[in-house]
Order: C-alpha cells, then structure tokens, then sequence
C-alpha cells in the first residue's frame, strides 16, 4: 500500500480518560495525533490542524458528535474530511442521525485496536482516491415517525452501514461471550448453591438432633429435679411434724414449771425455765416458717379467700403488741385511711403473718423511746391497699437490701430470728400478686426503715 502522506488525526472526546487511551494506541502506530475536549475546541483546531481523519465521540457536554460532523461537511474546506463517531449503538436513531449528518463511518466504544488502525488506513484509501466533484445524492428515510434526510454518496452511505454493521456484530460477539461467561458463573453459582445448601441442611439436621438430645436430657433432670424437690418437701413436712410433737411436750411441760403448778420455784430455777421456754418457742417458730417454706416451693401452699376486715386485723395487732411497745417506752400508732374499704377479699392468715412479721422486726430492731407507725390506705387509682410499718431502728444498709428477701438473711446476727421471715412475706405476698419492699430511710427521715406491700382490689 502507497505510503500515505497526512496522518495527522483529531480526536474529540470530552472524557480525559478515554481520549488520553484513544490517543496513546494511535501514536503507538505511528499517527500524529491531536485532541479536543469538545465541539468547539475541534472546530477551533481544524484549520491550524488539518486532519486527515476526524475521530469524535457522539454524546458530549457543549455539543453532541451529529452536530459536529454537521458542521465541517458543511464547509467545504473540511467536507472531504472523514469523519468517524464512537458509541455504544444505543439506539438505531443513531445510525440515520449518523448518516443524516454526513458521518462517514462507525466505531464502536469497545473497539480492537487492530480493527481501529485497519479502519482508519482505510478511510485514508479512500479520501485519496475519491472524487470530491461527484454531487451526493439526496434522499428521504422515515423511521418511527422521524424523517431524516441523507445527502451522503451511495458509497459513503454503504461504507457508514458497512461499519454500523460490524459495530453490531463486534458488539454482538460481546454479548455473546457475556452470555457464555453468565451460563458458565451461573452454572458454578447453581453448583455453589446446592452444596451450601446441603451443608447447611445437614447442619440443621445435626443441630435438630443435638437439641432433640438436650431436649431429653433437660426433661429428665427436669423430672428428677421435681422428684427430688417433692422428696425434700416431704422429708421436711414428715421431719418438720415429727419434732413438732416432743417439742410442744417441752414447751407445756415449761409452762406448767413456770406457773408453779407443783411448788415454788427458785431465782435460777425461773431463769432457766424462762430459758427453756424462749428456745423451745424460737424452735418452733423455725419449724413453722420451714413448713410454710417447703409448701410454696412444692406449690403446695394455696389462698384461702375470705372477706376480710382489714381495719380490725389492724386494731388487734395494736392490742397484742401494745404492753410490750409501753415496756420499751416505744410510741406505737396507728394510721389508717378513711378511705379503707370495710372488707376486701384476702386470705385473712397469710395478711396477718405478714402484719405480725413485719411488726415482730420492727420491735426487734427499735430501740427504747422510738416509734412505730402501723399504716394502711388506698392508692390513688383505688386499684390496690397498702400496708406499711415505719421504725426508728438502724435502718437497712445498702449492702442488704438486694438480698434482704433471700432466705437465711439477717441484717444484724446478733439479734434473734430465723433469717425466713421476709422471704416467706415475699412468697406469701406474691401468691396474691402483691408487692413487698422497703425504704430506708423513710423520706424525710435520717434512719429506720419503713416496710410495706400490697393487696390488690377486685375489679369493678
């Protein structure tokens, strides 16, 4: 082939990226090349320039490809000029705007480097042997209700479709090999998919049968839990009636020396009777509260629902303890709400254990000339009553407050107690879906403690 003479080629392109790419392989080939950023630079440049090919990208910022090729076929200096548009062939409107335009051929945005050169030597050919003097004919084309009128030569309509041709089936090619490449990652993924999926199949499988297995476990400790539970309440309650018996013998037998039923008795001889008495009625009082204990755990223990006259459990407990409030010099009151109604529906024992526990550490941890307030009242929604008793004693440290409602605990060893009482107040408190708890101190006071809990009122 005749060594051509002008290989200067301008190239137009608005992407730093793709023209800095477009520019490096045509000068690896030898062309001398130029570039714009845009229509108006590349029509600045073509007479300083004087490409022999121009080579500009279809959709830029300032003005599109068409409407450049549109321009320099219009003026005759550059009309002879090929001029090449780059795309993606997006939309078929785009080969008639190319060839309404003058455009002279196609190339896609994907383009070979080897079919670029091949293209361009090829436009070259052509310029050179071209006769600028034959007319372009003129014809009309309809295509989706647009008319577009061509003014290119037969040829250069033939070679623009030539190219617009092997754009499509370069493109073609393309999606046929993503199509392949899709099948092969989509046959891989199916093949990926059901391994995971029977992995993680068996690992459900395993997992089931794991918990199937503690499931079983679980239940049969379960039951020997309960089994053994039921044992121990048994053993307490059989254990607990057992001691019971010889017990209140001592305890009447100590009663009858301390009456002197059968003769005087000396100092010491009171003393020790007095001994025996406050043992025998502090191991009693152990066995009762275990006895209670071992019937709520085995959830043995059950309501017994009664109308009960809160006001006169109230009044009576302050007749049973008001001798030995006088022998303390301990200012004992009573405080009860007007509004109290005159029953409410309770188990009558388990509210007076619960009075009479809370009154019994009250005395317990007040000293001399103190007071207790015994209180009762209805709270501001009417929905429940609440009972409270307030002391002048030392109060609860912070550090047994959490635990002070576990059984076996005592704020003070030193003084007398089972270390149960509060926590059978709790569970005896809970059974009817009150609450029980403490504040120390009372608000407004400097120590003491003030205990309280609830019996929840019927609906209306």
């Amino acid at each position: 082939m005749e060594q051509l003479q002008n290989k200067k080629i301008l190239i137009v392109d608005d992407s730093p990226m793709q023209l800095q790419q477009l520019c490096h392989l045509l000068e690896k080939h030898n062309y001398e090349v130029a570039a714009a950023s845009g229509v108006v630079e590349a029509l600045g440049m073509m007479e300083q320039v004087s490409p022999a090919v121009v080579i500009s990208d279809i959709i830029m910022q300032d003005m599109d490809g068409f409407e450049l090729c549109r321009r320099l076929k219009a003026d005759s200096r550059y009309k002879p000029i090929p001029v090449v548009l780059y795309t993606v062939l997006a939309d078929p409107r785009d080969v008639l705007r190319g060839l309404e335009c003058g455009a002279d051929n196609f190339m896609a945005k994907s383009y070979g480097e080897e079919n670029l050169v091949v293209m361009i030597e090829q436009l070259l050919v052509r310029k050179s042997d071209s006769d600028g003097n034959i007319p372009p004919q003129g014809f009309e084309i309809t295509f989706n209700g647009e008319t577009y009128f061509i003014t290119s030569t037969t040829q250069r309509s033939i070679d623009f479709l030539l190219s617009t041709y092997e754009v499509a089936v370069q493109m073609n090619r393309k999606l046929i090999k993503t199509q392949d490449d899709l099948k092969r990652v989509n046959s891989y993924m199916e093949g990926e998919v059901h391994r995971y999926r029977r992995h993680l199949e068996k690992l459900v499988e395993d997992r089931t049968e794991q918990i199937h297995l503690l499931n079983d476990q679980l239940l049969g400790l379960a039951e020997e839990a309960r089994q053994a539970s039921r044992a121990k309440s048994e053993f307490i309650a059989n254990i607990s009636h057992e001691l019971r018996t010889p017990l209140n013998s001592i305890l009447g037998f100590a009663q009858v020396l301390e009456a002197e039923y059968y003769g005087a008795l000396g100092e010491k001889q009171k003393e020790y009777t007095g001994y025996i008495l406050e043992a025998g009625q502090h191991l009693l009082s152990l066995i009762n509260d275990i006895l209670d204990l071992s019937k709520i755990e085995a959830g043995s223990m059950e309501l017994s629902l009664v109308k009960v006259d809160i006001a006169g459990i109230l009044e009576h407990a302050m007749i049973l303890l008001k001798e030995k409030a006088t022998a303390h010099s301990i200012h004992f009151r009573l405080e009860a709400s007007p509004l109290l109604p005159d029953t409410i529906e309770g188990d009558e024992r388990k509210i007076k254990q619960v009075i009479f526990n809370l009154l019994s550490n009250a005395f317990k941890f007040t000293p001399d000339n103190g007071e207790i307030v015994l209180s009762a009242s209805v709270d501001n929604t009417g929905g429940q009553v609440e009972i409270s008793v307030t002391d002048t004693g030392m109060g609860i440290p912070e550090q047994y407050r959490e635990k002070l409602f576990s059984p076996f605990t005592q704020v003070d060893s030193s003084k007398a107690g089972t270390g149960l009482g509060l926590h059978l107040c709790k569970k005896m408190v809970n059974l009817w879906g009150g609450k029980i708890d403490v504040v120390s101190p009372p608000e407004g006071a400097a120590r003491g403690c003030r205990f309280y809990f609830t019996i929840p009122l019927p609906g209306e």
